[in-house]
């Protein structure tokens, strides 16, 4: 696979996709790598800001229910 990327006219982009492709594995591309990244970051942040949310939430709760 070295050899071959050595070899190639036009070298690719990627060096480390045209090994993985020459070597016939299988899988997701680079492009779906990184769009499931930023998926992903994107998600964590929600998750974590609803995180916040819920505490504020319980401690609004617990203070109404400690006034009744």
């Amino acid at each position: 696979a070295l050899v071959a990327l050595y070899e190639e006219a036009e070298k690719p982009n990627n060096a480390t996709e045209f090994v993985r492709r020459f070597m016939g594995a299988s899988g997701p591309d680079s492009a779906e790598v990184e769009s499931l990244k930023n998926e992903l970051m994107i998600m964590r942040e929600k998750t974590d800001g609803l995180l916040r949310e819920n505490e504020i939430l319980k401690e609004k709760l617990q203070k109404y229910e400690n006034g009744q």
